[in-house]
């Protein structure tokens, strides 16, 4: 196993195995009869390859290569060893941190994210020392990790151990016709708030497969950030769901993202007219 880890928020970025005939890289495997030396991480639909250049190089491993528009160069990564790690029981460790969350741990987010407290409300956040929590699940809907929110600098960094997951509102629906799909919790809290069946992506480029698998025969709104990142992400996503979601469409909101979007006097009807003018009727 071979893991790259995000500098930046801790986040398990790759996660990846030698390429076999079974499971080759998608960049080389009709090129050469020899697939081992190529690192292929699928869920997350990246690879190292060490014979077809791209703009980032992982040290001696090879290249790094992601389907569709690549957000190689964009991101930081380090080399971790992959030691030993108890394998927590993750349902325990988030009702532990949903217990001791209390009302003021609550309205202090909403001032920390400048957001009414009622949006607050339409995820599910726990505490442990220091930061608010955020459950990620696989698509089937278990625990896989953690997602941490540092009250001193909101920088954002999982728990150790932790498998990336979606962030799911409390009124998540996997049976509905409609999925919207947001980057990061707080967003989520404002799509949920408005009514919309809502989960959240951890990073803008992170969880395809996840959200691939939720998507199948649904109508997919992804709301995107506006800077460079987020607009790479979107069209990655929409690209990885197209054949087997009913439809799929990207919203920029008219500002940064839609948190700022509701700071700003954003409203539900407003982001409704956006989407209808953007399948155009």
């Amino acid at each position: 196993m071979f893991i790259l880890k995000d500098k930046r928020t801790g986040e398990i970025s790759f996660e990846g195995t030698e390429a076999n005939r079974s499971n080759p890289c998608w960049i080389c495997a009709d090129k050469h009869k020899n697939p081992s030396w190529c690192l292929v991480d699928r869920a997350r639909g990246v690879c190292i390859c060490p014979r077809v250049p791209s703009q980032k190089k992982i040290g001696e491993a090879g290249y790094w290569h992601g389907k569709g528009d690549s957000a190689a160069g964009q991101i930081t990564f380090e080399r971790v060893k992959v030691a030993p790690v108890e394998e927590l029981d993750w349902l325990l460790k988030w009702g532990e941190m949903l217990a001791q969350t209390t009302p003021a741990d609550l309205d202090a987010l909403a001032v920390a994210l400048g957001i009414d407290r009622d949006y607050i409300n339409a995820l599910e956040v726990g505490t442990t020392a220091g930061a608010w929590a955020f459950a990620m699940r696989d698509e089937g809907g278990n625990i896989c990790g953690i997602k941490l929110r540092i009250r001193a600098d909101n920088k954002k960094i999982c728990v150790r151990g932790s498998r990336l997951g979606l962030v799911w509102s409390r009124r998540f629906n996997r049976g509905d016709k409609t999925l919207v799909i947001t980057e990061g919790e707080s967003d989520c809290m404002v799509a949920a708030g408005w009514g919309m069946n809502a989960v959240a992506r951890p990073s803008c480029s992170s969880c395809r497969g996840h959200v691939a698998r939720l998507a199948k025969g649904k109508d997919v709104l992804i709301v995107a950030d506006r800077d460079a990142a987020g607009k790479a992400g979107a069209r990655d996503l929409r690209l990885a769901i197209l054949p087997v979601a009913k439809s799929a469409i990207v919203i920029f909101p008219p500002c940064k993202d839609l948190r700022q979007w509701t700071r700003e006097g954003g409203t539900q009807k407003a982001f409704d007219w956006l989407v209808r003018s953007m399948r155009g009727y």
